[in-house]
């Protein structure tokens, strides 16, 4: 299990933008990180990560001190795919084995190849292998960056607004992806995002911030019209139609 004890971080030591947030992900399921712009999702997941420094608080990892571990050991635990892409000028292939690098301390090795092409085909993209990355489109190049992900070998998977850039139909592609591999490879899951009607079909599990706090951490289906009204200041109506959940927007 993954714990976040009293956080508070503040970029300028004067306003925090995480205040004393409090959470524990669970192994093995699917964490929306939801919120309005400016509560501190891509904050708190970097936090999480150890690209910033919080000014208190701790974050364990099975009861080990995350930020006691070295670069190798929190690259086998967390693995990341940020919003912005940088996936260089490279074959989807060597885009993808970049994920091994911390496997391969004298180059990598015949396991590394076969990983790297197993993951590939998980993905759907064998066809595609030897295509530069940047001949694809958006939705190809978020398989590849969370491709590269998976290849890492981590236990979390954490994503930045994984879909913000994407249409319907490669919106949804990302995450009946993210949910099939979370199981294949034995993750855990948690993405920022801001659409609730995908957070509220795919996810497990949603981690609510609001004024830079917790506002409520629960199973998915206990997401209220009432809490998106406190968070989102907008009045709301969760129906169900063919099984599927859905938030229907009424008005401020």
């Amino acid at each position: 299990m993954l714990k976040v004890e009293n956080l508070t971080f503040a970029y300028d030591q004067k306003h925090n933008v995480l205040d004393n947030v409090s959470l524990h992900i669970h192994e093995g399921i699917f964490t929306a990180l939801l919120g309005p712009n400016g509560t501190g999702k891509s904050t708190l997941i970097k936090n999480i990560l150890q690209l910033l420094k919080y000014k208190e608080g701790s974050i364990t990892a099975d009861g080990v001190d995350v930020s006691t571990l070295s670069i190798i050991e929190k690259a086998k635990l967390f693995a990341y795919v940020p919003q912005e892409l940088e996936l260089g000028n490279m074959s989807v292939f060597d885009a993808i084995l970049l994920g091994r690098k911390n496997f391969a301390t004298w180059g990598f090795k015949k396991e590394d190849y076969d990983a790297t092409l197993d993951v590939i085909g998980k993905i759907g993209m064998s066809d595609l292998a030897f295509r530069n990355v940047r001949e694809l489109s958006g939705g190809e190049r978020q398989k590849v960056a969370i491709a590269r992900a998976i290849n890492q070998g981590s236990k979390y998977l954490f994503l930045d607004e994984p879909i913000s850039n994407l249409d319907i139909k490669n919106q949804m592609e990302c995450l009946e992806l993210l949910r099939s591999i979370m199981k294949e490879y034995d993750l855990t899951i948690m993405a920022s995002m801001h659409d609730l009607n995908m957070a509220i079909r795919y996810s497990d599990h949603f981690l609510l911030l609001k004024d830079n706090k917790v506002y409520k951490n629960a199973v998915i289906d206990e997401l209220t019209p009432e809490d998106i009204k406190a968070c989102y200041g907008i009045e709301s109506e969760i129906i169900k139609k063919d099984g599927i959940k859905i938030i229907i927007p009424k008005g401020i």
